[in-house]
């Protein structure tokens, strides 16, 4: 029986009730009328149906809030069924084809964090993602449904001199597997589009840093006129932070253009206690070098995203319809070519031996140390990053 039935069912019980007490009334007020006192009775008589047309509209006011009780409970357990289908088979079942903060590329590629952490070495100087416990991993990701996630990340600038570690100091967001920067309040994941263009002659340098203090620290970022060996560097007493890793391979596929990455080579953080990269040889960095390489190819929906940059003259005829940008000698592109890009830098600086090259670098040390090295290095052009000047001054 369908519920339309059951209530007009309940209704037509509910006017026979009524009908029925109405006669009674009228068969017990009967007798009165033949004894003679027709107006009193017709009075209780008139009252007694009034009050069964009361009962009546009672009676059928429960009805009718029963019927609309039952009417919102079903509606209520509807969208409840509905709600719980949606966010626990709908919700899961489409986040599965997408990218998630645990694999960007698949169930056996790296973390939304180990893939940063790759690319923002690779291609920002001073930049270091300081790998999070699983607890704070879980508690720093937010799940948002449907494929989108709001992840927080530890990230450091190493030319600072205090660093807020166990602090997701950067929110990203990964929305149906593309990737943005949500809060980046002291700027550390911004592209320095200057970093070795536009620089200022070692003379120049030089007299800005005899003007500072001697208990200065400086950060600088050289271009060097040949490549040089990171043992070389480190012999000159300076801390060594990063590097372009230097690689003579052939253009990509015929290509006017050649891209190189970085490596930190100095890092505030160890997961181990047996991983400080300023302990490390040339072999232990190339090889983490192209580890990180390989992690960056192993999401290629997500590397397409990214954005790379390559030195030039001007916009490689190549590149000239990817709708990259172009500032000072360098060009930021993504889209495909990255990959073949990466691959080609990658199978190059896997053919190398010997010590680990670069061109262009960053390194820091005191005011003095600095001065040393400028008088010794074979310096194209230099600038300085930021200086540190303590408080207290001795001279």
């Amino acid at each position: 029986m369908s519920e339309r039935e059951a209530w007009e069912k309940e209704l037509e019980a509910l006017g026979r009730d009524s009908a029925a007490e109405n006669a009674e009334l009228v068969e017990n007020a009967a007798p009165s009328v033949e004894t003679g006192a027709e107006e009193r009775f017709a009075e209780d008589a008139e009252e007694r149906t009034r009050a069964a047309e009361r009962d009546f509209e009672r009676r059928l006011e429960k009805a009718i809030d029963r019927r609309i009780r039952s009417i919102c409970l079903k509606t209520i357990a509807v969208v409840a069924a509905v709600c719980a289908v949606v966010f626990l088979v709908v919700s899961p079942v489409v986040g599965l084809f997408f990218p998630s903060p645990q694999h960007v590329g698949g169930m056996s590629s790296a973390s939304l964090e180990e893939y940063l952490g790759a690319y923002y070495e690779t291609t920002r100087p001073y930049v270091e993602l300081v790998p999070a416990s699983d607890q704070k991993r879980r508690k720093w990701t937010q799940n948002r449904g449907f494929g989108c996630y709001t992840v927080g990340l530890s990230a450091l600038d190493m030319k600072q001199y205090w660093a807020r570690i166990g602090e997701n100091s950067v929110k990203v967001t990964l929305n149906w597997g593309r990737y943005a920067v949500k809060n980046d309040p002291e700027s550390v994941l911004v592209r320095n589009w200057g970093a070795f263009n536009y620089r200022d002659s070692v003379e120049e340098v030089r007299a800005d840093l005899e003007g500072l203090p001697r208990t200065s620290y400086g950060y600088i970022s050289v271009r060097a006129n040949e490549p040089v060996s990171i043992e070389t560097l480190r012999e000159s007493g300076l801390d060594v932070n990063w590097i372009e890793v230097y690689s003579d391979g052939e253009p990509v596929a015929g290509r006017d253009y050649q891209w190189r990455g970085g490596l930190n080579t100095r890092t505030r953080t160890s997961e181990s206690g047996d991983d400080w990269r300023q302990d490390m040889s040339s072999e232990e960095l190339r090889q983490l070098y192209l580890n990180n390489l390989e992690t960056l190819l192993s999401a290629p929906r997500l590397l397409r995203q990214l954005s790379f940059d390559v030195e030039t003259d001007g916009i490689p005829d190549d590149l000239s319809s990817d709708g990259g940008a172009y500032s000072g000698g360098w060009y930021g592109f993504g889209g495909d070519a990255v990959k073949e890009a990466i691959r080609a830098n990658c199978d190059a600086v896997a053919a190398q031996t010997g010590p680990l090259l670069t061109e262009r670098y960053c390194v820091s040390g005191s005011r003095d140390e600095l001065l040393a090295y400028l008088d010794t290095a074979d310096i194209q052009c230099v600038g300085i990053d930021i200086v540190h000047i303590p408080y207290m001054q001795d001279d």
